[in-house]
């Protein structure tokens, strides 16, 4: 239950992992980042290591430059280096393990039940104004395995999951029944913003009824 955004870096804005780095992700979302999301360097300063990402439940999409990016990232002496004084090699060398991940990456070492993400469908409620809570009708609602939630409650302190099976990234949507009978006036606010009057009053008729 994390989320890493709104970073900047010449490579690697929102995760770099270099120096034999192993790091998990569960439920987690890496997005609105500068630079690139998650950079993996097997190679810094002319040593080499390895380096591993494992991700679970996630979302690692919608940043600037890269979601992903596996590279060979190290000073070499003598060398023509860029205006970053790296030299930068692309390769193959990290190991990248996904399960229920959402990202426009899709080269995974090892992985199950991944998605691609998709530009034209919805995804966040509104990324622009820095709300990466769940859209109606997101790509990523219920695209989870339970199997990997350890908590019962999202970033925002909402039922972690909401039907059947959990949702990607750091907040669960919370649907009409959830919202109906949570007793944060703002999400049941919210919750009839988008829907409408029409749908207000036929919801409200049944809930009468």
């Amino acid at each position: 239950n994390c989320i890493i955004t709104n970073n900047t870096a010449t490579h690697g804005g929102g995760l770099e992992l270099c120096v034999n780095a192993v790091f998990y992700l569960y439920n987690s979302t890496i997005t609105g980042n500068y630079g690139g999301g998650v950079d993996l360097d097997r190679i810094y300063e002319a040593q080499t290591y390895a380096i591993v990402l494992n991700s679970y439940n996630s979302i690692i999409a919608c940043n600037e430059s890269f979601d992903v990016f596996l590279s060979d990232y190290h000073i070499v002496p003598g060398a023509r280096l860029d205006t970053d004084n790296y030299v930068h090699y692309y390769a193959s060398s990290a190991t990248v393990n996904a399960f229920n991940t959402l990202s426009s990456f899709t080269n995974w070492t090892n992985g199950a039940n991944n998605l691609t993400y998709n530009s034209s469908q919805p995804l966040f409620k509104n990324a622009a104004a820095g709300d990466y809570t769940l859209a109606i009708n997101s790509q990523a609602i219920n695209k989870g395995n339970n199997q990997y939630v350890s908590s019962s409650v999202d970033l925002a302190g909402k039922t972690r999951i909401v039907g059947a099976r959990v949702d990607l990234g750091a907040y669960e949507y919370q649907t009409a029944s959830s919202a109906v009978l949570d007793s944060d006036d703002e999400l049941f606010g919210e919750f009839f913003d988008e829907l409408g009057e029409d749908d207000y009053d036929l919801l409200a008729e049944n809930l009468d009824a």
